[in-house]
């Protein structure tokens, strides 16, 4: 996750000022929208308000994700491979364990007072399941709960869900 999981920070003034040349240069032929997908980490809540307040107004689209879980005093990235999965499952004590941590973490995201710029999208909620064929689990109804209240929550509150078929090109998502 160091090397290619986001832009640099020091680069995203320039990708800002990039994408908004570009838009006047093909404004009335091609939309073009300047969008972020954003990591909520609960901690980290006031940052990324500030974050979205600096650079919200730059935004035209921006999706609000879930990727890493609290692990101890540190976070480990729940897609970033197989490792990484089995860390969590090592840390919380069971697979069913990740799932009720990840979805706790997406209904915080959905709820999280983040301001005016807050992302209207939650990304792929789905993406727990990401090495469902290597971790086989079936929701048990404590997470499908969860679930459900992370989509009446959504829904309360008028926010979309990020629809993402990456996990069709993936070797352990299943389908």
């Amino acid at each position: 996750p160091e090397n290619d999981s986001a832009m640099p920070i020091c680069e995203l003034d320039r990708y800002i000022e990039r994408l908004t040349e570009l838009k006047e240069e093909y404004k009335g032929q091609l939309d073009i929208l300047i969008g972020l997908e954003v990591d909520y980490i609960r901690a980290f809540e006031h940052e990324t308000k500030a974050f979205l307040d600096q650079y919200g107004t730059h935004l035209d689209d921006s999706i609000l994700s879930v990727h890493f879980l609290p692990a101890g005093s540190s976070y480990i990235c729940l897609d970033y491979d197989e490792k990484a999965f089995q860390q969590l499952i090592d840390c919380y004590g069971s697979i069913e364990q990740v799932y009720l941590a990840y979805y706790d973490e997406i209904y915080s995201s959905i709820v999280s007072p983040l301001g005016a710029f807050k992302p209207n999208r939650i990304g792929h909620i789905t993406l727990a399941k990401k090495f469902v064929k290597l971790f086989p689990y079936t929701m048990s109804e404590s997470v499908k709960k969860l679930v459900s209240s992370c989509l009446d929550e959504a829904a309360k509150r008028g926010l979309e869900l990020d629809f993402n078929t990456a996990g069709l090109r993936k070797p352990y998502a299943g389908n």
